[in-house]
This record gives C-alpha cells, structure tokens and sequence, in this order.
C-alpha cells in the first residue's frame, strides 16, 4: 500500500520536496522477502537500497543479493544525499537478529539530517509495538525506536466528497462503492482496475492446502486474525484493523473484499465475481449484489453457519466429501428467466459433478423477478431452493410477495437501517414483511462477517462525517505544527506580535 504514497512522493520533487531528494521504496516482502537465515538486519536495509539503486538490473534480488557482499558504498551514498526512505513491513525484521542495533542507528542516521525522513509501515497494532515491540527507551539501545514517531492507522474513506478529494487527475472515474470494495484504503482506491487486478499476485498462502484455506476464509467471517496458525501469514499480512467491530476489548480485522475473492485466496476461479470486485467504475447495485454473494458462498465454503444461510450439511457427509469441495457459485445464463430455469439449469450443470451438494445460483436474465440469487441443495430427487436473497444497494422496503417455491427469502440492504421497527413500535433486529426476513444492522453484519461488514457504509441517511481520516489527520499534522513553531519562537519575537 506504500507503493501509491511512494509515488506521490516521487512526482512532488521540483514543487513540494527539492528535486535533488530521492525517494527510495524498498521491501521486506513481495519479490525482496526477508532471509533470516542469510541475513541480518543491517544488510538486510542497505542490500535493497542498493538493489534499488542500481535500477534491479540484476532481475532476481537473492541472486544480487549473492553476488554482492559489500555495501559499504551505501552508507556512502546515504551520507550526503537528502532521501526518503519507505520501507514495507519493518517489523518482518525481528529484534532478535544480528545487527539489529546497527540498521536503527543507521535509520536514525538518516532521520536526523535535514530534507531526510523514514517512512515505515508495519503490522503491528499500536504505539507501544515501536520496532517489533521495543517500548523507547526500554531494553536495548534502539536508536530509532527512541525518537519521536508520528504513529497513523492506514486512513479510510468514509463518504463520496473524500473519494473525490484523492486524487486530481483520476484516470478513471472511481464510484464510492469501488472505494467499498477496495477496503475504503486509499492506496488500493488510487490504482486502476489493471493495476488492482495483480495486486494480490504474490499472495501465497503458506502451506496451498484446504485446511490452511478454510482457516483463512473463517478469518473474513470472524475478524480473528489470532486464529491463522502462522504470525508470518501472508494472508493475515494483508488485514487492517476494523473501526467497527470488537470482541469484548479484542480488535477484530477485515480485508478489502476484491482480495478474498481471488483465486489464490477462495481457492476457486470465480472471475465474473473477482472482476465485479476488481473494476473501480463498477455501480452501487452490482457492487452490493456482489458482496452479498461473496459473504454467504464464504460462510458456505467453511460452514460457518448462520441461520440465514442454508447448509446441506447431511448430504454432504452422506457424499463423503467436505464443504469446501461440495459448494460452487454458479451464473446461469439469460435462457432461465424464472425459479424452474434456476433448477432446470442447475440440475443440468452439476448432473455428473456429485460431490457438489449446494450451488450459489446467479441468474444472469437482467428482468429476473424479486430475487438476485439462491441458495440451492441437492436432493435424491433433484434441487431445492432453501433460500433467495434480494440486494438492495440503498435503504428500501418490500413491494412484491415472497415465491412460494423459495424456502427462506432475505432481503438485505447496502445502507442498513440500525433496526427494525414492530407494528406496536418496538425496535427489533428482525422482521418478517411480505415473507421476506428484514434485518436490522447488527443481525445483517452477523450474517455478512467483519470484512464485507467493516467496508459497508453505515448511515443511511448519508449524514456520515464530512472529514475522512485522511483529512482529519492531515489537519492534526498541520495543527500540531504550527504549536510547534509557536513554541519555538523567541519571547521578543511573541512581544512584537502581541503588541
């Protein structure tokens, strides 16, 4: 997410920053992973650097790494250079590693000299988790994790006049609801739909197994990130902390919808709904539609189990397989154009395929009546529809009668109203209206989970906040330094002003 802030950073040289600073962005992950066994922490900063200075001519970093041993030439360059470091996941970097006090004073070095800074980003949740932990001041002498930091959460955007304020030259028009769908981060809302589309592309998980997968996808659900066996996770790398939701004291954590539905992380080559989720034009309808899918096929793949959603839990064992392997999403084409078509297509798609007992039907018929999909099980017989989910992407009531031939019918909405209201007036989480369940906010993220939850906007009236995070953050910034250059400003100084 660095990479947007790196930049911008880049094209202000000549206006805002001198144009002889330079802006250098290096990682501890992706394509340059940290080798703990190869090396230490010192050369882990400056190895980069240089690979970075010379333009990765040498295409593979563990093969430069291995032809060069000396960067005594860094520090060197370092020294009288104005330089803008960022550096992705620091905390990778454990303080236990050799050298460790060496890479933070040689950090620290460059903080100190005019026109220089260190940007950093890390996965830990606090300030007092300062460089993997070190509390300033505490333990050993960790140069850099005694000075003064300015510690931001990753800002989100929470209306449209925020999403219009990021970037001046867009070069395409961005819709809030593709900022919904991108986690409300604006450094994924900045890239294009080309670039989003490869953002997840060195997402491995760590063992490519189902049981690894089902952990990962339960995660979305519950917002446990203590739940991924591996505090090294990738997957569990890629979350942020939610503004929303708790358990008891506990911070929960979500991840931009667009990125659990990539194959390498759902395991399963959905791509209609991975390019909804990806396409930053996309509309509010769509856009909504899309999420609610995603939430009920993810609860579906680890049976997760919620009252609205319906599992073929016997069948399923009775077939000798798992839920994983037992559900599919599945677009059925504009020739079914009622309930019977939905079936009858259904039935004709997975008539040879039976380890799958449960199916996600989307009809693709653009006038298909009430419904925007099913929940469908198989039987001995044939397919039944157990549940049809209507989306509406705003705060709406039911005008039409629910269908007889749908066991449970939902109705869910993009701007949820806090609660439902009874006929005597009083607030409930859950309604029936014209046989469709109606759910109140907190009884809709239950059934949604953290992620899809978190990303939703959450007044319906659209009275959210005028300022964004960003914004908030930015006026601090600002506020904090002219108190600052108030303080510093000599009494004789104060006196003339004052008189």
């Amino acid at each position: 997410m660095l990479h947007a802030v790196a930049d911008r950073l880049w094209r202000s040289r000549g206006g805002k920053l001198p144009s002889e600073t330079k802006v250098l962005f290096i990682s501890l992950n992706s394509v340059t992973p940290f080798a703990q066994d190869l090396e230490n922490a010192y050369d882990a900063i400056v190895s980069r650097i240089a690979w970075e200075l010379t333009n990765r001519e040498v295409k593979s970093f563990s093969v430069f790494r291995h032809k060069c041993h000396d960067f005594g030439n860094v520090d060197d360059w370092l020294f009288d250079k104005k330089v803008i470091l960022i550096i992705d996941e620091l905390n990778i970097i454990p303080y236990s590693s050799p050298r460790y006090q060496d890479m933070s004073a040689l950090l620290d070095n460059i903080v100190q000299r005019k026109g220089c800074a260190v940007l950093y980003s890390t996965h830990q949740r606090g300030t007092a988790d300062l460089l993997r932990g070190r509390r300033p001041g505490s333990g050993m002498d960790l140069a850099l994790s005694k000075r003064s930091h300015v510690w931001k959460q990753i800002p989100r955007i929470v209306n449209e006049n925020c999403l219009h304020g990021l970037c001046k030259e867009p070069t395409e028009e961005a819709s809030f609801w593709s900022a919904v769908l991108r986690g409300r981060l604006p450094a994924l809302i900045l890239q294009d739909s080309i670039e989003i589309t490869g953002y997840t592309h060195d997402m491995l998980l760590d063992e490519d197994t189902t049981e690894e997968r089902i952990k990962c996808l339960k995660a979305v659900i519950s917002g446990d990130i203590d739940s991924l066996p591996n505090a090294r996770n990738l997957f569990r790398s890629y979350s942020y902390m939610s503004e929303r939701f708790t358990r008891g004291s506990v911070a929960q954590y979500a991840w931009p919808p667009f990125m659990i539905a990539q194959y390498k992380v759902l395991g399963k080559d959905y791509r209609r709904l991975c390019s909804t989720l990806e396409h930053s034009g996309i509309d509010e309808a769509k856009a909504f539609e899309a999420l609610t899918q995603l939430a009920v096929l993810v609860r579906m793949l680890t049976q997760m189990e919620h009252d609205l959603v319906p599992m073929n839990v016997n069948a399923i064992r009775e077939a000798g397989t798992n839920p994983f392997v037992a559900t599919e999403l599945f677009y059925v084409g504009q020739n079914a154009t009622d309930i019977s078509g939905i079936v009858e297509a259904v039935s004709r798609q997975f008539q040879r395929r039976n380890k799958v007992q449960q199916v996600i039907a989307v009809p693709l018929f653009a006038a298909f009546p009430v419904y925007d999909f099913f929940v469908l099980h198989r039987t001995k017989e044939n397919w039944d529809v157990k549940a049809g989910y209507q989306c509406k992407q705003g705060s709406k009531y039911p005008t039409h009668e629910t269908d007889e031939a749908v066991g449970l019918s939902v109705w869910l909405e993009g701007k949820c109203r806090k609660y439902r209201v009874e006929e005597e007036g009083s607030h409930v989480g859950s309604k029936i209206e014209r046989g469709w369940v109606l759910l109140g906010e907190s009884n809709q993220a239950a059934l949604f989970g953290v992620s899809v939850s978190e990303a939703l906007p959450q007044d319906p009236t659209g009275k959210e906040n005028t300022l964004c995070d960003a914004e908030m953050q930015s006026l601090e910034l600002r506020a904090n330094c002219m108190a600052g250059r108030r303080k510093s400003e000599p009494p004789n100084k104060k006196a003339r002003h004052s008189g």
